[in-house]
């Protein structure tokens, strides 16, 4: 292994994570596989910043987490429905299949890097699947710093970009989503439970498994396509009449309109046309005759929406079916991200010769994009620029693609060449005639260049041809007649149709518009029916019902309408700008829900007879309020305890089936583990207290006392959540369950149980005190301010360990929200850091439940294990040149382990960690070197990684505070420059000199005689010269007061004068460069960037001196090294050129 810094990327899709590593890794990465066979961990290394380091690109497989409703609210009948708009909602890892195991991929792998950068699609899904993929790699490793890459496409000059600039998550979208996530579970599950288990009931032809799904944007969606079919329906066609006159010249017929088009009354068009016919022959009289030169406009360039219509009116492809085609071709690289709302291209800066020349080999439209080359490209600019991602446009030529993929890559082609066109040009000509009162007129069309029309055939412009008419000039017409016709009924809606209507009103963004058409039809609600040659949406009976009877209510604002979903959308906009809370959104929007949701139950007969219209009603529903009733009044679930047996901690309720009381798992019967009451028949009731018992409450549900109230009226009165000896006692276990409902859980203090009273007749434990639990059965979370105050009790390590109560603070981090999510990572880090923590490891491994507790422990095993051992074995390791050589590798790894210590633990818990590696330094050659060796490390792990994140004032509070050290590695360096005549020893010295000369105090630099060494000594030498000019480069570059303006001056002299002896000012400098080895190349590279740097900061100061000889061969061998043909190193010269 080496020492480079490790840098963990998680991209959105597999297939994206192996792109961007092939473009990353130059193709040549190791790939490893994970538990999951399509789930790759790409390993590579990469230039960062200068620096060289290691990568493991994984992915995920889109969301990782979900929101739900705990499990007492599962079950569709647990609850009413109009609980659901307020009832708790825990996060959770999906439900689909190995979502846990890519979880665990991601959070073993930040456990062993310092940086993560978040590959994620550049939109607001991805930012929320990126802010859970940082929460993972934060639970695992606390100090990973978090970094986000933001792309349009994947293509090297963009990923690229993004590697080298990244930037941070826009929490506020993330924010959005979460809240959207939420606003949709609350909304969709309560309407969707009402609406399906009361008509499943009332109308049989439903059938027992159909799902009535209601959705905030899926209901306005099939109000869309209701709202046309019925316009269509209900249609009435009407007559009308119109006068139509045809001439015959030059062999072309000409149509000549009528300027009153049509009359829906018969007399008086046919008293027009009779007093027109009544002397022969007809005169017409040429009136007008105008030709004006006319315009076909190019399309503006593609959009998300645009795509979606373009691919259903055009290619018969379905607006979903089109996006996961063009998603496969942006992860193929063929394409940019093809979800963007933008609509205009930045022609200033945009490379579009160099796209457009990617296309000039195609057959089918390579000579249209040769002839684009040499022109100037001004595209057409829509009004919506999203400030993300550009418009969709090919980003490299594509040739083995076939069937639909072939089709859409084709289109997008087509659509951005014809954007880099010219609208089409052609001259339309105007006749106008007059007979007698009435006036008609005739148009042709000659285009005159066809511009975009030659590569885009999807738009439609013919020739129309005219005879030649002559001003003022009279004929007589072929024809004169009157004719009859009926208006048409409007078509019903296509997809391309329904989606600019959505688009239009706000329903869904560009990226759902497609899913909310597919969720109507794969609800039922609506179907495809083919036409002729078109593809229509029409509803279906359940479809109908639905929208016909919500819409007999007398909402506010219609379920079915658009307006309520669009300032639903609207507000999560604004949640993104930052413009309102998130909270604020939810609690409106939530309200507004809830209040719909009442007036739906207390107009339930018109939603009963909407649907009566399309489905039979069941005749023994004789009740039908009654059955509603009883769906939104459904006693909620009495929560007792949480079942011990089941992995997650499932909850317990208090039932009666047939007369016997019982205690049960939710997940019966899948889990059987429960508790039954004895002498149950002597029971009357058993219910719930409002009182709380404070030891045995779990997270989302209190567990209250139960009251048991005796057929002989005598009362007893406890809890059940394991600290009441009492009340264990009048239950008997279920199969597979301990007697004891905390079985061994709960230790027992001397604490009475509370008032709880027994009876002889019903064989009861009689008014003794019993033993009341310190410790009751949790689920895994706190809430309310007291228990969240008890997540601390772990860090009392005074007590004896509760490995349930640490389980439960780590679940709380994982499945709880807000405040308590926050006190758990808390208390989690402290007990991490805790110096007894590793005291605990050995019982947290054997009793613990829950794997991420386990993780911990191996956490603080490992550092414990580095910080006692790891120094000893590296200077072990180092203290012979044979050894040092022998174990280079495995020694890199040691040094990477103790930096990776010193992250976390200096300088506040090893204050004399600087002292002691210079003070060894100085005890032996091999080990110095080692040492030189973990300096660098230890400077590129913690001050140059976080040196754009410093603000100045930070950056100079640590010059000031680290002083002392930086001048102890100083000098050190200094003594091995002056004395040693190691190589290794001298260019491991030279390179840790280069990572701290910018934090060393100025008077060290400029008052001893460092810089001096490093031109007499090492300038010079082949050897040692690359990392001296950098030195030199980094001295030259410093930016300080006027003092040490002397110094700065003999520095440049110095170096000038020492270059003339190895390169003259007269150097063709752009052939050497060709036939140079590696290390010549660097040398000119460094040259140009110790030139450039200087001279951008002291400029002034040189041009002050009357000596100006060396500046100008300054400028001399800056001008030759501009001629290098390699585009980095003209890249430096060119920003200096541009600046004076």
């Amino acid at each position: 292994m080496t020492s480079e810094t490790k840098v963990l990327c998680v991209a959105e899709k597999p297939s994206v994570a192996k792109e961007i590593s092939k473009i990353l890794s130059g193709n040549c990465f190791v790939m490893r596989n994970s538990r999951i066979a399509y789930i790759k961990n790409y390993e590579f290394k990469c230039q960062l910043n200068s620096k060289e380091v290691q990568v493991i690109m994984t992915s995920v497989c889109g969301h990782i987490n979900a929101l739900d409703f705990p499990y007492q609210y599962a079950k569709w009948e647990s609850c009413s429905p109009a609980v659901l708009f307020d009832a708790p909602i825990i996060k959770k890892t999906i439900d689909a299949e190995n979502a846990e195991t890519i979880r665990d991929n991601i959070f073993n792998i930040a456990h062993t890097v310092s940086h993560l950068m978040i590959w994620t699609d550049c939109d607001r899904e991805g930012e929320k699947i990126g802010s859970d993929i940082k929460d993972i790699c934060v639970m695992a490793n606390a100090d990973i710093t978090v970094s986000r890459a933001r792309f349009s496409a994947i293509i090297p000059t963009q990923i690229k970009q993004a590697w080298e600039s990244p930037a941070q998550l826009d929490i506020n979208q993330a924010e959005a989503v979460s809240a959207r996530m939420e606003l949709d579970l609350r909304i969709g599950y309560a309407f969707t439970r009402y609406q399906t288990l009361g008509f499943k009931q009332i109308f049989p032809e439903l059938g027992s498994e159909k799902v009535l799904s209601y959705g905030s944007c899926q209901f306005p969606t099939l109000g869309f396509v209701v709202e046309k079919y019925k316009a269509v329906e209900n249609f009435i066609r009407e007559s009308f009449w119109k006068i139509h006159v045809v001439a015959e010249r030059d062999n072309m017929t000409v149509n000549f309109n009528w300027e009153k088009d049509k009359l829906f009354n018969v007399n008086c068009c046919n008293a027009i046309y009779h007093d027109l016919i009544m002397e022969q022959p007809i005169i017409a009289h040429v009136i007008q005759v105008g030709t004006k030169e006319t315009k076909k406009y190019k399309p503006y360039p593609l959009t998300t929406v645009e795509l979606q219509k373009a691919g259903c009116r055009f290619l018969h492809i379905s607006s979903d079916e089109i996006m996961k085609i063009a998603e496969d071709l942006y992860n193929k690289g063929f394409i940019s991200y093809p979800r963007t709302e933008t609509d205009q291209f930045d022609d200033h800066n945009f490379n579009f010769q160099e796209l457009i020349q990617a296309q000039t080999n195609d057959q089918r439209w390579g000579d249209f994009a040769s002839n684009l080359l040499d022109k100037r490209i001004t595209t057409k600019k829509g009004r919506h620029n999203d400030q993300a991602h550009p418009p969709i446009h090919p980003v490299q030529y594509a040739s083995g693609l076939t069937g639909k993929e072939r089709t859409v890559y084709e289109f997008v082609v087509r659509r951005f060449l014809a954007c880099c066109s010219e609208d089409a040009k052609g001259n339309e000509t105007t006749v106008k005639i007059r007979i007698k009162d009435e006036y008609f007129t005739a148009t042709g069309l000659v285009i005159s260049d066809y511009n975009y029309l030659e590569v885009y055939p999807y738009d439609r412009w013919n020739d129309k041809n005219l005879p030649n008419f002559v001003l003022h000039e009279t004929f007589t017409p072929k024809e004169c007649k009157m004719e009859e016709g009926q208006t048409s009924p409007p078509e019903y809606l296509t997809e391309a149709e329904l989606i600019n209507i959505m688009d239009k009103n706000g329903i869904g963004t560009d990226a759902t518009i497609h899913e909310h058409i597919k969720k109507i039809i794969d609800r039922e609600y609506v179907e495809k029916q083919v036409h002729g040659s078109k593809t229509y949406l029409i509803p279906t009976n359940l479809g109908l019902a639905l929208v016909e009877g919500y819409d007999s209510i007398a909402f506010n604002e219609s379920l079915t309408k658009p307006l309520l979903r669009a300032k639903m959308e609207q507000n999560l906009k604004q949640i993104c700008e930052a413009t309102r809370e998130k909270n604020d959104v939810l609690t409106e929007t939530i309200n507004k829900y809830r209040d719909m949701f009442s007036l739906t139950h207390n107009n339930l007969q018109r939603l009963v007879e909407g649907f009566a219209k399309y489905f039979t009603l069941n005749s023994e529903a004789n009740d039908i309020n009654r059955i509603f009733n009883n769906i939104v009044n459904v006693e909620n679930p009495k929560l007792v305890r949480w079942c011990r047996e089941t992995q997650d901690l499932r909850p317990m309720y208090l039932k009666n089936i047939q007369s016997n009381w019982i205690i049960s798992c939710i997940d019966y019967p899948n889990c059987s583990h429960g508790f039954f009451f004895n002498n149950s028949s002597s029971i009357k009731s058993i219910s719930t207290n409002s009182e709380i018992c404070t030891i045995c409450s779990g997270n989302d549900s209190p567990i209250h006392y139960l009251t048991i109230v005796y057929r002989s009226n005598r009362i007893n009165r406890g809890c059940f959540g394991g600290c009441d000896d009492n009340m264990d006692m009048l239950l008997s276990k279920s199969s597979g369950t301990s007697n004891r409902p905390n079985d061994g859980g709960s230790r027992r203090g001397s604490r009475g149980s509370r008032g709880s009273r027994g009876a002889n007749d019903e064989e009861a434990v009689r008014g003794t005190r019993g033993s009341r639990g310190s410790r009751g059965s949790r689920r895994g979370g706190y809430t309310g301010g007291n228990n969240l105050d008890r997540m601390e009790g772990i860090l009392d390590f005074t007590q004896e360990f509760d490995v349930d109560k640490l389980d439960a603070v780590v679940r709380a981090f994982y499945t709880g929200v807000g405040e308590e999510q926050k006190k758990a990572q808390s208390v989690l880090t402290q007990f991490q850091n805790h110096p007894d923590a590793w005291l605990k490891v050995d019982t947290i491994l054997e009793k613990s439940k829950f794997t991420h507790t386990k993780f911990i422990a191996l956490q603080i095993l490992e550092k414990l294990i580095q910080q006692n051992f790891i120094v000893n074995i590296i200077v072990a390791t180092s203290d012979n040149e044979q050894t040092l050589r022998r174990e280079k590798t495995y020694l890199s790894k040691l040094n990477l382990i103790l930096v990776q210590i010193l992250k976390q633990e200096w300088p506040h818990n090893w204050p004399q960690f600087i002292p002691e590696i210079v003070s060894t330094g100085r005890s032996n050659v091999t080990i110095c070197e080692n040492n030189m060796a973990i300096l660098k490390l230890l400077s590129e792990e913690i001050f140059d990684y976080s040196a754009e994140q410093m603000t100045q004032l930070k950056t100079k509070n640590l010059k000031t505070q680290m002083c002392h050290e930086f001048s102890k590695i100083f000098e050190l360096c200094n003594e091995v420059l002056e004395k040693a005549h190691q190589p290794s020893l001298i260019k491991a010295t030279l390179e840790t000199l280069l990572k701290f000369l910018n934090w060393i105090p100025l008077g060290y630099i400029f008052e001893t005689n460092i810089i001096e060494n490093l031109r007499t000594r090492f300038l010079e030498s082949p050897e040692y010269r690359n990392v001296t000019l950098k030195c030199l480069s980094e001295i030259g570059a410093l930016n300080v007061s006027h003092e040490y303006d002397d110094k700065f001056i003999a520095l440049f002299n110095m170096v000038v004068t020492a270059l003339e002896t190895m390169v003259p000012v007269s150097a063709d400098f752009s052939t050497i460069y060709k036939s140079s080895s590696n290390e010549e190349q660097e040398f000119i590279q460094n040259l140009a960037l110790f030139f450039t740097g200087f001279l951008s900061t002291h400029l002034k100061i040189m041009e002050s001196q009357q000596n100006n000889q060396p500046l100008l061969k300054a400028h001399y061998y800056l001008l030759r090294i501009s001629q290098v043909e390699e585009r980095e190193v003209f890249k430096v010269c060119l920003e200096y050129w541009t600046k004076l």
